[in-house]
């Protein structure tokens, strides 16, 4: 980016860049500041939020290490493991009478 800032522009097209949307790597921004120091320096969206989600993985991750493995419920915690008939009837017929 630095040859095509210094071979391809002059002085005055330098001077006259007021934004610039380029990825976040940062010799790109690096080069922007160099060559054109008032260019205002925009990131795309895919780039951000792909930081966004990388650093909520990175939490997650050092979340469930930190709270180690979880130990299994016990019978009777959480969902029942059999759904009583009476309940499953009426379910369906509730779902019948919807459509």
């Amino acid at each position: 980016m630095d040859d095509f800032f210094g071979s391809q522009l002059t002085v005055r097209q330098r001077k006259r860049i007021e934004a610039a949307c380029v990825d976040m790597w940062e010799p790109f921004r690096l080069s922007i500041e160099q060559w054109s120091p008032q260019c205002k320096i925009a990131c795309d969206r895919f780039h951000i939020m792909q930081h966004a989600n990388d650093a909520v993985d990175e939490v997650r991750r050092a979340e469930f290490f930190r709270q180690g493995p979880k130990k299994p419920k016990k019978r009777g915690q959480g969902l029942p493991a059999e759904v009583d008939r009476s309940t499953e009837m009426a379910a369906a017929e509730a779902v019948g009478e919807a459509g």
